[in-house]
């Protein structure tokens, strides 16, 4: 039995919006589940796949639709991961159509685990990978509003209630200068084996260069003999709980569903906004999150 789990990210989503991805979540299980019967496909490749088509749609923060930086720029950070403990990530990457494939590149064609900024955009142009830079419309005008609310101090709630240091860095240091969301994909093919992998474009207005918790190793992504799992949340707070390899040592003596709760409510007592989605070694697929609400989906064969 093959199982696969995807998550679309996790936050405060309007309804309007969190019927539309649904809606794109079980379209693009619908097609995955072709993919799975493809008995020459490893898990690695599935959950490639399923994030790639994730990284495709504007209405998920990662590839195509991610969040802008405070510059106005689309970073993304991503990482794969097998039960074998191979794993590959880049960090602060930009002008690539599909980050999780040159964190796959990364796993097997480097000595490296992870690689950022120019470095990756140097290496995914040196592996095949073209130039891209498109950027939705949407997105730029969100950017417009969200630096309106920091000039105004307005960062209570939403998208900036993260950055309470940020408006006194910007008058410092910016002064010339003009939803966290995450894709994941956790599958365990008909061989038995696991594997994860993230995308993600990051949280709205962070710093130029700042690395969140998917290209880390146990804190956005992990995978083991025991399960694997994929998170998304507030980024800083889940390295800080190095939340998915947490979820994945639980998995050693709960079934999925109960490994991810547990987890969760774990983050949940340090503070920590986040949704995880994983499967373990029996091919139980589980969800755990303590947000207002989460993407996503499974499927199995």
């Amino acid at each position: 039995m093959a199982h696969i789990i995807i998550h679309g990210g996790a936050g405060r989503i309007d309804k309007d919006r969190e019927e539309a991805g649904n809606k794109i979540i079980e379209k693009i299980l619908d097609e995955i589940t072709e993919v799975m019967r493809d008995k020459n496909l490893t898990a690695i490749d599935i959950v490639e796949k399923a994030v790639n088509m994730m990284e495709d749609e504007e209405m998920f923060n990662a590839g195509y639709g991610s969040v802008l930086n405070y510059d106005g720029a689309a970073e993304m950070d991503a990482s794969i991961m097998a039960d074998d403990g191979s794993f590959g990530s880049v960090a602060s990457i930009y002008s690539v159509k599909n980050p999780v494939s040159v964190a796959r590149k990364v796993m097997e064609e480097t000595d490296h685990l992870i690689l950022n900024g120019k470095g990756a955009v140097d290496f995914a142009r040196v592996m095949g990978f073209s130039e891209f830079t498109r950027l939705p419309e949407g997105r730029k005008k969100r950017w417009k509003e969200l630096r309106k609310c920091l000039d105004k101090n307005e960062t209570a709630q939403g998208e900036l209630r993260y950055w309470k240091k940020l408006k006194h860095f910007s008058n410092d240091y910016y002064k010339d200068r003009e939803k966290y969301g995450t894709v994941g994909a956790v599958c365990m093919d008909i061989t038995g084996k696991i594997a994860a992998a993230t995308s993600t474009g990051g949280i709205w207005l962070k710093l130029y260069g700042r690395v969140g918790d998917t290209p880390i190793m146990g804190a956005g992504t992990y995978a083991s003999m025991y399960g694997g799992a994929s998170a998304t949340g507030h980024g800083e707070a889940i390295i800080k709980q190095f939340l998915t390899k947490r979820a994945v040592e639980l998995m050693k003596d709960y079934p999925a569903p109960e490994a991810l709760e547990k987890a969760v409510e774990e983050a949940t007592e340090k503070g920590c906004s986040c949704g995880l989605i994983g499967v373990d070694k029996c091919g139980n697929a589980g969800y755990a999150f303590n947000t207002t609400s989460m993407w996503y989906g499974s499927r199995k064969i």
